[in-house]
């Protein structure tokens, strides 16, 4: 009867009222809809705490790789040169021993110079030992760095 009323209506011509769907046969399927825009609904904000829980590790990671950026543009440059100024001292201590060595083979020596000499060398030796160590431990330092960057970077890339 409704369908026959919507077709009078609308002027248009009832043709086959069998092929419609009965009032009782559309009841499962609005329910059927209504539990699927429930579940649409919950993944929906699922996935906005998804969203705001990612939004938070990037910007984290920002505010990490911000601080590593300061550290390197800032204080790893003066450590750096502090590092060269020290080699740099170091060598000149070397050569001077160099040449202390070359003078001492012209002469003949006694046994306290030459152990003196042993002494000092074993000594420069040493702090040369500790300083390439400390350089080895900040390149690997900045390669995991790099890497962390590189990363994030792809987190950003990613999440945008």
């Amino acid at each position: 009867r409704e369908i026959k009323a919507v077709a009078d209506a609308t002027g248009k011509e009832l043709q086959d009222v069998s092929r419609y769907a009965k009032k009782e046969e559309l009841v499962p399927l609005k329910e059927r809809c209504g539990e699927l825009a429930l579940q649409i609904e919950m993944q929906e904000n699922i996935q906005m705490e998804s969203a705001t829980i990612l939004s938070e590790r990037v910007l984290a990671c920002e505010d990490s790789l911000q601080r590593h950026d300061d550290f390197i543009k800032n204080d790893l440059q003066v450590r750096f040169e502090k590092i060269d100024d020290g080699l740099l001292a170091q060598k000149m201590d070397l050569e001077g021993l160099q040449i202390t060595v070359k003078e001492i083979n012209v002469r003949k020596a006694s046994r306290t110079e030459l152990s003196e000499l042993e002494r000092r060398v074993d000594a420069v030796a040493e702090i040369q030992k500790q300083d390439s160590a400390t350089l080895e431990e900040a390149h690997s330092n900045l390669e995991k760095l790099q890497e962390c960057i590189d990363m994030a970077n792809d987190n950003k890339a990613q999440t945008q």
